[in-house]
């Protein structure tokens, strides 16, 4: 029994069907590792009627582009998005190397933090470090900074850039 693949281009490359609203959509029958389309070898996402990419969805577990390295599904605009897990989390994904954590980024590059189901915001690891330098803290979901907490004193610790040297010391 041989299984459905995607329709090729002239070129070679494999594009997705689209339904009748104008939104493209995967062959989920597929095994998870041939989901994804190929353009030029490579895979890519599908994209809605409004060009904003999204995720195929497996076991309630939206599936992200993991070959040579790992992929964020992008809005229209160029805004990265966060896959969600099964109970509707969102979740960064891992580097290359697997010891530490891709954030999300904006069309600006501003990495962001992937919220829980309860909309706040969660730490995986690493701080995001700001363009100019300064440390980003996650946000709990009232909107305030959560910072590190030493859990034998249960003193916060915090990251601060330093701008000026201090009065008497040299530059």
């Amino acid at each position: 029994m041989s299984l459905l693949g995607y329709p090729r281009d002239v070129q070679g490359n494999e594009f997705y069907l689209q339904n009748r609203e104008g939104d493209e959509y995967y062959l989920t029958q597929r095994k998870p590792s041939s989901i994804f389309a190929l353009k030029n070898g490579l895979p890519y996402y599908a994209k809605d009627k409004d060009q904003n990419e999204f995720y195929p969805v497996l076991n309630d577990e939206e599936l992200t582009i993991s070959s040579i390295i790992r992929i964020y599904a992008k809005d229209a605009k160029g805004n990265q998005k966060y896959p969600r897990d099964e109970e509707g989390n969102e979740k960064a994904l891992p580097r290359l190397d697997l010891r530490s954590w891709q954030y999300a980024t904006d069309k600006e590059g501003n990495a962001f933090y992937p919220k829980n189901k309860f909309g706040k915001e969660v730490l995986y690891g690493d701080y995001i470090q700001r363009k100019d330098g300064s440390i980003q803290y996650p946000l709990t979901e009232d909107g305030n900074p959560e910072y590190e907490i030493d859990y034998t004193t249960r003193d916060e610790y915090y990251f601060i850039k330093k701008v000026n040297p201090l009065i008497g010391e040299k530059t």
